[in-house]
């Protein structure tokens, strides 16, 4: 009975100990290592800093080996001269190596240098939904579109 009680004894003044750490050091923490709003992080920008969007597309089984091998030809070449076009800042093409049924394909991170550019990307959206051509369209379809804040 006593080894219990010493066990229990034990376990709490770790974990007062490891409480009483973490703690202090929220406490203790130096405002420039403080988390900052993204607002706070842009104030020489006027709050009008980077913005990215993620976007995710879905292929069947069947097209899934064409819909890789279209976005590393035509569907990168489009990506591409929207970057020198000015449309966006970057972008990163990512797909999948293993199907999936849950999970999407392929996802695209679009960075823009300020929010507002973003109403270029929504410009292309209107004759290339998710980015892709008629072409693109038929192989698979773009599911998803999220601001997100990589900062």
């Amino acid at each position: 009975m006593n080894t219990v009680l010493f066990v229990f004894k034990f376990r709490s003044l770790r974990y007062f100990l490891f409480l009483g750490l973490a703690l202090s050091a929220l406490v203790l923490t130096p405002e420039s290592v403080r988390a900052q709003s993204r607002d706070e992080r842009h104030t020489d920008s006027g709050g009008e800093g980077p913005t990215h969007l993620v976007l995710t597309y879905k292929s069947t089984v069947a097209n899934r080996v064409a819909f890789r091998a279209f976005m590393e030809t035509k569907g990168v070449t489009q990506f591409e001269q929207w970057k020198q076009a000015g449309v966006m800042k970057n972008y990163l093409i990512l797909f999948s190596s293993f199907v999936n049924e849950q999970l999407p394909d392929m996802w695209v991170v679009i960075d823009f240098e300020k929010f507002v550019d973003v109403t270029k990307w929504q410009e292309i959206e209107c004759k290339f939904p998710g980015g892709l051509s008629q072409e693109g369209l038929s192989l698979a379809t773009p599911r998803t579109c999220v601001y997100a804040d990589r900062n």
